[in-house]
């Protein structure tokens, strides 16, 4: 021991006297040997040894090394390897132990007439040691060195025996048997041993082996621990449960469900646990990512080729996942994507929604067969959207899988006010002073408090079990009375930490707090200023205070992430407005500076430009990950991060400027939410309010043409047809004054579907005939990134309808093939919906059963994979339609009637009046005169209001059948007026069907 101490410091001792080249760190140390040498020497010779030495070492060092370990020493016939160095990772202890259990199982599976085995002991703790040079790793001195080799020594043949810390470190991933306290040669008192006998079944998650640390007994919380017992009862027997756990920060979200997870009948339950970050809710997928990528062994240096090879490993031979499967999931999750070309016909959500639809099932079938599993969100309210969307997906199959959801959140965004997901809302609040003085009596600290001493952490905590232990944990270490003053907030605990660290220890910490939860050390002492090789010594003194953990959530650097999102929020809010405004000013410049050698996402970037009061450069940087975001087809982080920028551009100075930022936001946050929630939206509608607003204030109604078009848009789903109508005209304007083919098409476009709808047949052609006569596909095709609106399909679609409607059948069927046709050829999602959309519809309306069922289905199916509600319920209608004619009445009515309702939810007024209108004479037909009654009068007060006149000759018709029905001779008079309408309006469909029906007057 004492050589090696020598050896060490001779190496490590700079001229200066300072000691360089050394370190301390936690390490876990795994030692093995191969049992029997003796009689493998006299049985093989020196030769045949060596070579079966070199077999053993060869297993073992690719084990290890295949569970993040290095081999320090060969020596003899044993091995000594470091889990947690030269680089650290959260899970070191588990680590070593599964590398231990991987090598007993890899020696008893060798075959042929020469069997090997092993003694294998494993001991955490601190050690000293040399970080480089010819001697990498072997000159170390640490009790936990010596302390594996009397385990190992101590162990019977193919076990592995570890000590009482590495238990406390791998928590429950591993079964473990207690073996009783034992002499150890060398160690002061009887050790607790334990013997490892094999790996928990189920998912093995960072969060297991973090929970394994010492917690004290859970304190209180007895009811909602009886409200999650019973919803996990419930799962079990099939039940769909998903329960949301609220709480301020350190009100024991976590705390209650690791309790939940420990318990005795939970034991063998298979868990998945995902942790959100604060920094990386503009990252799609990030807590995925992180745990898929530690399952799959990545490093944080490894290359994209070797993490795209380790996850398609991980799905190939874990997941079972088949080719088409592989790729999807490639796509979704892999730096490089899929290994084949991705099929750019379909929209980007759909193969999102698609994949998201596909990771959950692949995480649900990893424990198929197991009566249940537990699925946990940690840290909800930094989910990012994407997450989120994978969240609503597993909830939705949790019943399937027999599973319990948990999303542990602050009562803030995103479920701030809709907890609609969950069949449960469970909110923590302060504990009452008796649980929480039990809770301080069981500090962990050096001495036990004096009641005056509880009583006053009680005051200063407020009941929050975070803040007390901590303070009480504090003030039982305190040397003196004098220490244990602490402050009213945990920003104070913090600060008592900070008075304990020199200057630079201080000033690293504090940066670090405003890079985010994880920062790199180096990043942090670039930025303060601090010397690059003092940086060791200030992540050992912030890891000591415990405000940090080495960790490896950063890639390509050692990394430190605040023990708690509460110290860091402490850290951070310890310091004045005008310090944290300067450290972000750093931030930013430092990263602008070093540009592409320095890898960081825009909407980080736009963050620590909006801190430093940089709010102009701040909006460019947020509308540049908005644009990055929406063409990754990550339409949800787009929303997101446009709603930062827009908050950046409220603080800028009033003017031009600031009014011209904010349109571009709106420009493309209209369109964003037009996609994700339906062109009747409401949120859409008010985004295109305000952006007409800034248009018409600014004076740039010539280069907004999109903005005024997608704000007739939604104003035409909600059947403000006047209102559509103008802006179509001051489209038609903008065009007469700086003509170009975008203008012409969408004001003539838009004048055409308006115009149908108003029941103005003949307006309609002209004004459609004008942008097919305009339209090219070739040179318009790059129109549709602009409008989201393919403009020749979409008029075909209503010429169809308005041929159609005069009676004019075949050039009607001829227009929705023409816009079916197009669809297919522009390939854009969208388009090729409104071409079946199209097909169906006219069908319908000519009473042609076979290609209204065909196409409808076709449109429905393909619908539901795009993800296009609107058009999803278009083609549901027309299905019950279809049935309705077959001779299933009751059938057809229910399916057209969730048609219509699923219709209305998507914010969609047009078109309601014209589906009543049939449903009610089926209604009729069924007798149920009553409901066809309201429904008819519901939509012809919505008409009053619209203008939707195309409908209302019909629904007159449909209010007709109703009267005949219940013998009023007012029946008659109805029809006639209905058949007037039509007649008005050239509609000789309409005309057809009220005489069919009614002896009308048609001179």
């Amino acid at each position: 021991m004492s050589t090696n101490i020598e050896n060490i410091l001779s190496a490590g001792i700079h001229p200066s006297g300072r000691v360089v080249d050394t370190e301390h760190r936690g390490v876990s140390v795994l030692f093995a040997d191969l049992v029997g040498s003796t009689e493998y020497v006299e049985e093989l010779g020196a030769e045949g040894f060596r070579d079966l030495i070199g077999r053993f070492h060869a297993i073992c060092n690719e084990i290890v090394r295949s569970r993040s370990g290095v081999v320090a020493q060969y020596q003899g016939d044993g091995i000594i390897c470091y889990f947690g160095f030269p680089r650290a990772a959260e899970n070191d202890a588990a680590h070593a132990v599964a590398a231990g259990l991987d090598i007993c199982e890899a020696l008893s599976a060798l075959k042929g007439d020469i069997r090997m085995a092993t003694r294998i002991g494993i001991a955490s703790g601190s050690v000293m040691l040399k970080a480089d040079g010819d001697d990498f790793g072997s000159n170390a001195v640490g009790s936990c060195i010596n302390k594996a080799a009397r385990l190992e020594a101590l162990a019977d043949v193919g076990n592995v025996l570890i000590c009482n810390d590495t238990h406390d470190l791998i928590g429950d991933l591993f079964r473990v048997r207690g073996m009783g306290e034992y002499e150890l040669k060398g160690f002061r008192g009887k050790q607790l041993v334990h013997k490892v006998e094999r790996r928990r079944k189920g998912i093995m998650t960072r969060f297991e082996a973090l929970r394994g640390r010492k917690v004290s007994p859970l304190i209180g919380r007895q009811t909602e621990m009886h409200k999650l017992n019973g919803h996990f009862a419930a799962a079990q027997s099939g039940s769909r449960r998903a329960v949301i756990v609220s709480a301020d920060a350190g009100l024991g979200k976590s705390r209650l469900v690791d309790a939940f997870l420990h318990q005795p009948q939970l034991e063998n339950v298979p868990r998945f646990v995902l942790q959100c970050a604060p920094e990386h809710r503009g990252t799609a997928l990030y807590p995925v990512l992180q745990y898929l990528e530690w399952v799959a062994g990545i490093g944080r240096n490894d290359p994209n080729t070797s993490r795209h090879e380790k996850l398609k490993r991980l799905f190939l031979k874990v997941w079972q996942s088949d080719d088409a499967e592989l790729d999807i999931l490639l796509q979704l999750l892999s730096p490089l994507g899929a290994e084949t070309a991705i099929d750019e016909t379909e929209s980007v959500p759909l193969r999102r929604g698609r994949a998201l639809t596909l990771l959950a099932d692949k995480i649900y079938a990893a424990v198929a067969g197991r009566r249940a599993m537990i699925v946990v969100f940690e840290d909800v309210h930094w989910i990012d959207p994407t997450s989120a969307l994978l969240l609503e997906i597993l909830i939705g199959k949790a019943s399937e899988q027999s599973a319990l959801v948990l999303a542990l959140t602050r009562p803030e965004s995103p479920f701030d006010d809709d907890y609609d997901l969950a069949d449960e809302l469970i909110r923590l609040g302060p504990l009452p002073d008796e649980q929480a003085k039990a809770l301080a009596r069981q500090s962990p600290g050096k001495t036990d408090l004096t009641e005056d001493q509880i009583d006053a952490v009680i005051v200063k905590s407020e009941g929050n079990p975070l803040f007390l232990e901590k303070y009480a944990e504090m003030l039982s270490n305190a040397v003196s009375n004098m220490e244990w003053q602490i402050p009213l907030t945990l920003s104070g605990l913090a600060q008592s930490k900070l008075d304990r660290l020199d200057r630079p220890a201080r000033e690293l910490a504090r940066v670090g707090s405003a890079l985010g939860r994880s920062f790199q050390p180096i990043l942090a002492a670039q930025v303060a200023g601090l010397d690059p090789d003092d940086v060791p010594r200030l992540v050992e003194a912030l890891v000591v205070e415990k405000l940090a953990e080495i960790s490896d959530l950063v890639e390509g650097e050692d990394a430190l992430t605040f023990s708690h999102a509460l110290i860091r929020d402490a850290v951070y809010g310890s310091m004045s407005s005008d310090m944290r405004v300067d450290l972000h000013c750093g931030i930013a410049d430092l990263f602008i500076a070093q540009g592409a050698r320095q890898s960081v996402e825009d909407n980080v970037l736009a963050a620590h430009l909006a801190n430093a009061g940089r709010h102009d450069e701040a909006v460019e940087r947020y509308m540049q990950a908005a644009l990055a975001a929406a063409g990754q087809g990550a339409a949800f982080e787009a929303l997101a991060i446009l709603e930062a920028g827009l908050e950046c551009v409220a603080k800028l100075p009033e003017g031009a400027g600031r009014d011209k930022l904010e349109l571009q936001l709106c420009a493309i946050k209209g369109p964003t939410q037009m996609v994700t929630r339906g062109p009747g939206n409401p949120s859409f509608g008010d985004t295109q309010k305000r952006a007409m607003d800034l248009v018409s204030k600014l004076g740039l109604h010539e280069t907004m043409v999109p903005v005024i078009y997608n704000s007739a848009l939604h104003a035409w789903a909600t059947a403000q047809l006047d209102k559509a109508m103008c802006m179509a005209n001051a489209i038609s304007m903008i065009n007469d004054e700086m003509p170009t083919d975008a203008a012409f098409m969408a004001a003539n476009t838009m004048r055409g579907l308006i115009a149908w709808h108003q029941g103005h047949n003949d307006l309609a052609l002209q004004a459609l005939g004008r942008t097919v006569g305009r339209h090219d596909p070739d040179i318009h095709k790059g129109l549709y990134a602009v409008f989201l609106k393919e403009f020749g399909v979409f008029s075909l679609f209503y010429l169809g309808l308005a041929h159609t409607v005069r009676g004019d059948f075949d050039h009607g069927r001829d227009y929705a093939d023409k816009a079916a046709v197009l669809g297919q050829k522009m390939g854009f999602p969208h388009a090729r919906g409104f071409g079946l959309l199209a097909q169906f519809n006219t069908a319908m309306m000519r009473n042609d059963l076979e290609t209204a069922y065909e196409t409808s289905m076709s449109s429905l199916d393909f619908a539901t994979r795009q993800g296009f509600p609107e058009m999803q319920a278009m083609s549901q209608f027309v299905q019950g339609w279809v049935k309705a004619r077959r001779g299933d009445l009751d059938g057809g009515v229910s399916e057209m009637q969730g048609g219509l309702s699923f219709w209305a939810a998507t914010g969609f007024t047009c078109w309601q009046g014209h589906f009543a209108s049939y449903l009610a004479r089926d209604l009729v037909q069924l007798g149920r005169l009553e409901h066809a009654e309201g429904l008819i009068g519901k939509s012809l007060d919505m008409l009053s209001v619209s203008g939707e006149n195309q409908s209302l000759s019909p629904l007159l018709l449909a209010q007709a059948e109703v009267l005949q029905a219940r013998g009023d001779a007012t029946a008659q008079t109805i029809a006639q007026h209905a058949w007037q309408i039509a007649s008005d309006q050239g509609a000789k469909l309409w005309q057809g069907m009220v005489a069919e029906r009614f002896a009308v007057d048609t001179q």
